[in-house]
């Protein structure tokens, strides 16, 4: 008699919906958030897994227990709504803002 060969139980992964609950922004932003920070000191966490879909796409995955990773790197990401970005522009006409001493 054969032994029964052990089927192992699927890895479970989340994407990019998931993630974007975490840290309460859109799924697409996920994906310009992981664009946009890729060569900064402070990139996204990558992702655990890579499948490959149709005509060759890509939808990353994470493992379920790296919420609060992501959770610290949104907290700590630069950039506009979270105190860093471009400074707001001068009104027209203004000039620079007078200083009083």
């Amino acid at each position: 008699m054969a032994a029964k060969k052990q089927q192992q139980r699927p890895v479970r992964y989340v994407g990019a919906a998931a993630v974007a609950r975490w840290i309460e922004i859109s799924p697409a932003s996920v994906s310009i958030y992981r664009n946009r920070y890729a060569e900064t000191d402070h990139p996204c966490p990558e992702p655990d897994v890579i499948v490959q879909i149709e005509a060759g796409r890509e939808v990353p995955g994470w493992l379920p227990e790296r919420e609060e990773e992501w959770r610290e790197w949104a907290r700590t990401r630069v950039g506009p709504g979270v105190g860093g970005g471009r400074p707001p522009k001068t009104p027209a006409g203004k000039g620079k803002a007078a200083t009083t001493a």
